[in-house]
């Protein structure tokens, strides 16, 4: 596709028992996209998962299990030129130019748990109980242009780097 992109998915589900009273769905996905930018890339990864079990007629009991994980390259676009007197404009290179650094990574994983017991009231009402447990990871460090490109005799096609690094749990 345009740019290396790439996509696959999968969804499977249905009954687990003749009467229908369980019940599971499994889905799964992966996506890998470059683009027109060099060193740009991004890939995602995602599965899904649940189980529903029908206590009783009017009582369900349903568990959901969510993992996520995304690697990339940052880039947060091309600084602009100042012209001065608060005139900007964009600047004259291909638009596959990249501003940033060789070893700009991302890396984020999610996890999530739910169980959620639901039970439908005579009257059309419900009651609702559910907890969740949520597991979050980001490794990321990288440099981009963090101002406008100088147009100052001393400083022409000056800008200014930021870097940008972290962990955590």
């Amino acid at each position: 596709g345009s740019w290396d992109f790439t996509r696959a998915e999968v969804d499977a589900g249905g009954k687990l028992n003749e009467a229908g009273t369980a019940r599971a769905r499994v889905v799964g996905a992966f996506q890998n996209r470059n683009t027109f930018v060099d060193y740009n890339e991004n890939q995602v990864w995602v599965g899904y998962g649940t189980l529903a079990f029908d206590l009783t007629d009017s009582t369900t009991l349903s568990l959901y299990a969510w993992h996520q994980e995304r690697d990339m390259v940052p880039f947060n676009g091309l600084p602009a030129i100042n012209a001065g007197n608060g005139v900007g404009q964009l600047l004259s290179v291909p638009r596959s130019t990249f501003i940033g650094a060789g070893w700009n990574t991302f890396h984020n994983e999610t996890t999530d748990y739910v169980a959620e017991l639901e039970h439908r009231l005579d009257n059309g009402g419900e009651a609702k109980a559910s907890i969740r447990y949520s597991d979050r990871f980001a490794d990321y460090k990288y440099a981009y242009a963090a101002s406008a490109m100088s147009t100052a005799a001393a400083s022409y096609g000056n800008i200014s780097m930021q870097y940008l690094a972290g962990k955590y749990w």
